[in-house]
């Protein structure tokens, strides 16, 4: 039962949530978005380490939490039906999922990943099971 709820969330939250984010998503905000709120940045940001490192910073701080969140949220709620206590699980659990992604080697796989293959050719590569997820 437990694969096919990761399944279940894995096909209808996760994939496309990852094809959209590492296709037009990640894209803009490093090479549009930080240039505009950052001054100075696009030098910067248009080196290979210098996009794959803010690459990497944006999809960490911002991409990974929601997908997480989405991954215990959804665990929690097909095998509860309840969302109050998906909720109250997904806040607890959150932080500490985070923390063992980080731990483990996501930070080091985005950066290779971004390093290595360019932001505009992310859109034409299947990357829905290349980012590692911590299962709880």
């Amino acid at each position: 039962m437990r694969t096919i709820k990761l399944a279940s969330i894995g096909g209808f939250v996760v994939a496309p949530a990852l094809h959209f984010w590492y296709g037009p998503g990640l894209s803009f905000c490093v090479n549009r978005l930080v240039p505009r709120i950052i001054p100075g940045s696009k030098e910067f940001v248009s080196t290979r380490f210098g996009g794959a490192f803010v690459g990497m910073l944006i999809d960490q701080l911002t991409f990974s939490f929601l997908c997480n969140g989405g991954v215990i949220f959804g665990m929690e709620y097909l095998s509860r039906w309840d969302v109050k206590k998906a909720y109250d699980s997904m806040t607890s659990k959150l932080w500490e999922t985070q923390l063992a992604n980080w731990k483990v080697i996501t930070i080091s796989c985005s950066l290779c990943q971004l390093y290595w293959i360019l932001l505009e050719y992310l859109p034409e590569l299947d990357f829905k099971s290349w980012n590692p997820k911590v299962s709880h």
